[in-house]
Parts: C-alpha cells; sequence; structure tokens
C-alpha cells in the first residue's frame, strides 16, 4: 500500500470501537499464529531431516 492509502486505513481504524479494534486484532494475531504453527512445523521437519541423513543431533534435548 502507499502512504497515503495507508493513512486512510489507520484513520478508518481509529473511528472503530474498541470492540471492533479488539475483534481486528485478535483475528489478525491468529492467522499470524496458525503461519508461525506451520513455519515452526517446516523448520523441525528440516532438522529431523538433516539429523537423519547425517545422523547427528543439531538441537540437544533437555
Amino acid at each position: 500500500m502507499e502512504t497515503g492509502e495507508n493513512e486512510s486505513v489507520e484513520n478508518k481504524f481509529l473511528l472503530l470501537s474498541v470492540e471492533e479494534k479488539a475483534s481486528i486484532i485478535s483475528h489478525g494475531v491468529a492467522l499470524r499464529f496458525s503461519e508461525w504453527k506451520k513455519r515452526l512445523f517446516l523448520a523441525e521437519s528440516k532438522v529431523r531431516f538433516f539429523e537423519e541423513k547425517y545422523n547427528v543431533t543439531a538441537i540437544s534435548q533437555s
């Protein structure tokens, strides 16, 4: 988005009620959390593959 568009979206967001803002933020967090869980799963899978391929332990488990 361009600067003018960002300001327009931000101004509209600021006009919302507290409940509406909280709802939007909550949904955004849920989407990001889901994305982060997928990325963590992929990273852990790659580490396991590396460990099995080279018969090493990349990360010590406590």
